[in-house]
């Protein structure tokens, strides 16, 4: 597509940049990999895996690692500069694909861990890592509890019976009942677990609360009913459950960063954001005369919100002010798919990453493009599908870009 013609010099306050001249990209700059690089070999520390990790996750506090071996959780825990393995978790039905701790441990005074797999789980941990049953019983020693339960019976069958205490069949009954035990305390586990429905999971900033909800396909023409249409709201401290009710699928959903805000765009292009406390709408946006949003995110004050609107040509990023419902800022944008924005820190920018592996930032006040990044060459008839940017994520207070 043509690139804009309304071009100037990049700042590179955000992010790093080399001139113009250096690049036929861009006029105004163009991302370059902040120095110095990290390579394998230079980490840190390193977690070694027996199986194919389908998802990780990491507490605000750098003391854990969850890591999903596919059906299974492993915790670990950090000593000193390596992390030890504490705790796992009895294999889920399906493949676990998301993993979350909630941002704020202070507040709860436990650590708090989300799974999702065929659905969504909540687990509690203790400070060392190991899972806390649900219903706040005292932990179960397996090992302790079996070998007590057992004695009744082999020490009959030894002294009356005749049998020999080493016989492998007075060691089968004892492992038996461990293994009975062992799954009965699964069993209890999984009854008391806190179990949401949908595909996507998301903790508040402040860490007060969990949003659930199954995001539909944007781009399936066939309108069908979705299984799951409502927002479930679960609060950590009170597990109380509320449900956001709505007629149709649900394309995107955020929470602003004062976590006083939800919004959520449905199959009906109407864009509607609800305070958190209240419980009332906001604001309620009707974009289907555009070709309807399908992505968006908060400002980092809260204040604005910047959807992704697509008709029949390429994206369009549109801004909006909550409050008074206004358009603030709108700009087209080259790439007809955009995966991912984030907004940096300071509010200024916007970095998108979309088809064929384009990331670009952008002036949200101009719509100008401040600076992009392609990273793979590809011909005119190429399938863009290897080449999308899944996520993009601004770090380091806005001075560096990470993405996938």
């Amino acid at each position: 597509m043509p690139r804009s013609q309304n071009k100037r010099k990049a700042s590179g306050q955000d992010v790093p940049h080399i001139d113009s001249e250096n690049t036929l990209e861009t006029h105004q700059g163009i991302l370059e990999p902040s120095a110095p690089a990290h390579r394998m070999g230079q980490e840190s520390s390193k977690v070694k895996v027996s199986g194919s990790i389908t998802a990780l996750a990491l507490s605000s506090d750098d003391k854990l690692i969850a890591i999903a071996l596919e059906k299974r959780i492993d915790i670990y825990t950090r000593v000193g500069s390596t992390f030890q393995l504490v705790e796992n978790s009895e294999g889920e039905p399906s493949n676990i694909l998301q993993l979350s701790f909630s941002p704020n441990v202070a507040r709860t005074g436990r650590y708090i861990l989300v799974s999702l797999a065929d659905q969504v789980k909540v687990w509690y941990l203790n400070s060392e890592g190991k899972i806390l049953d649900p219903s706040g019983g005292q932990k179960v020693d397996i090992s302790e509890l079996s070998t007590e339960a057992a004695i009744g019976i082999t020490t009959k069958l030894i002294c009356t019976h005749g049998w020999g205490q080493n016989e492998e069949a007075i060691l089968s009954i004892q492992q038996a009942i461990k293994d009975t035990l062992s799954k009965a305390l699964d069993t209890h586990k999984s009854e008391g677990q806190t179990k949401l429905e949908g595909n996507t999971a998301l903790f508040s900033p402040d860490g007060r609360f969990l949003m659930c909800f199954t995001r539909d396909k944007a781009f399936d023409t066939r309108i069908m009913p979705c299984r799951y249409p409502s927002i479930t709201v679960w609060y950590v401290e009170t597990t109380v459950f509320h449900l956001l009710s709505h007629s149709g699928g649900i394309l995107w959903a955020g929470i602003s960063p004062n976590s006083k805000l939800i919004g959520f765009i449905g199959r009906d292009s109407a864009v509607l954001i609800r305070s958190v406390r209240m419980g009332n709408f906001e604001c309620t946006l009707d974009l289907s005369h555009t070709g309807g949003a399908w992505n968006g995110i908060f400002s980092p004050n809260s204040k604005q919100i910047a959807l992704v609107i697509d008709g029949t040509g390429p994206s369009k990023i549109k801004i909006f002010d909550i409050a008074t419902k206004a358009k603030v800022s709108e700009w087209e944008c080259p790439a007809f798919t955009i995966e991912s924005m984030d907004w940096s820190p300071n509010g200024k920018l916007l970095a998108t990453a979309g088809q064929f592996g384009e990331f670009i930032l952008w002036d949200v006040t101009s719509g100008l493009e401040r600076m992009k990044w392609r990273p793979y060459r590809r011909g005119e008839e190429s399938d863009a599908d290897p080449y999308l940017a899944s996520d993009i994520r601004f770090f380091d207070g806005g001075k560096k870009l990470m993405f996938n």
